[in-house]
């Protein structure tokens, strides 16, 4: 198989954007139609601001900080992993992850547009630590966990915040 790259791309920070977008165009749409630009519309826009908006936005911004310029390239065949950040390589083997977790949401984003954000935490044998997140790696489960072939440690949050 061959060596699969991965970095944060628009195209995935529009995916894990579109159910925010979605769902907040229809709500307002509705609003607007059922009572035109009067209280009961502002009112729903405060709720979707609060409750879905500004989530979303915060754990979005905190990933894209985490991963801006991270390029991972995976190698499953040799059991190679390598990040290339700033113009450093550290290239492991999968045998040199001492630890895994993931974290994400609960639900899994069944109902609320920042569920679908997800992240792992690796932690080499040299004590670097590395996070993953869904901007740098679309399907995290299929395209990362699994492929390291590594038991996880699982972590529920109701939002997705890095540590």
């Amino acid at each position: 198989m061959p060596k699969s790259t991965y970095r944060v791309s628009s195209g995935n920070q529009l995916s894990m954007l579109s159910s925010l977008i979605l769902s907040s165009t229809i709500l307002i749409s509705i609003s607007v139609y059922n009572w035109g630009y009067t209280i009961p519309t502002y009112v729903v826009l405060v709720i979707i601001l609060l409750t879905s908006i500004i989530p979303t936005f915060i754990v979005h911004y905190q990933y894209l900080k985490v991963n801006r310029g991270l390029e991972i390239s995976i190698d499953i065949d040799n059991r190679i992993i390598e990040f290339f950040n700033k113009g450093i390589i550290s290239s492991y083997s999968f045998d040199d992850i001492k630890q895994l977790t993931s974290t994400s949401s609960y639900g899994g984003g069944s109902w609320y547009s920042f569920g679908d954000y997800k992240y792992c935490k690796l932690v080499m044998k040299d004590k670097k630590c590395y996070i993953i997140t869904c901007l740098l790696i679309k399907n995290l489960e299929d395209n990362f966990i699994s492929v390291l072939g590594i038991d996880e440690t699982k972590n529920l949050k109701l939002l997705a915040l890095l540590d």
